[in-house]
């Protein structure tokens, strides 16, 4: 039997409900992060959005920020981030709401890059390298 068909045969034949998925022990603590994340002050600027919204922290992979009025995850944001000490340059790239997290009382959003190129992760690894000391 090739491991196709075996596969075929063990895997459900559709995918599972939410509320048939199995529990996740919470109480287990997993980092999934491979790159480096940085806390450090900046601001994020959502295209058509009147809006700063406050950077968390930033990797580069993807950035957590709070909003006032998040984005449904799913929702793909034209953004600009203002990276202190660089404002003046902002930094354009396009990202994936991944998660609504909760921020000592405000709502964050974990936003995952998408189609960001070589040169602009130089820059944000650069700024980086440079905020990473300080906090």
């Amino acid at each position: 039997m090739s491991s196709l068909a075996h596969n075929r045969e063990i895997a459900p034949q559709s995918p599972l409900g939410v509320f048939d998925l199995p529990e996740i022990d919470r109480s287990i603590a997993v980092n999934r992060r491979f790159v480096p994340r940085v806390k450090a002050p900046f601001q994020v600027r959502v295209s058509g959005e009147n809006e700063l919204l406050d950077g968390i922290d930033i990797s580069f992979g993807g950035l957590m920020a709070t909003s006032n009025s998040p984005t449904w995850p799913g929702n793909i944001l034209s953004c600009e981030l203002l990276l202190d000490g660089e404002r003046e340059r902002p930094v354009t790239i396009t990202a994936r709401v991944a998660d609504l997290v909760s921020v000592t009382g405000l709502v964050g959003m974990r936003l995952r890059f998408e189609g960001v190129n070589n040169a602009t992760r130089k820059r944000i690894a650069i700024w980086m390298g440079k905020m990473a000391p300080l906090f």
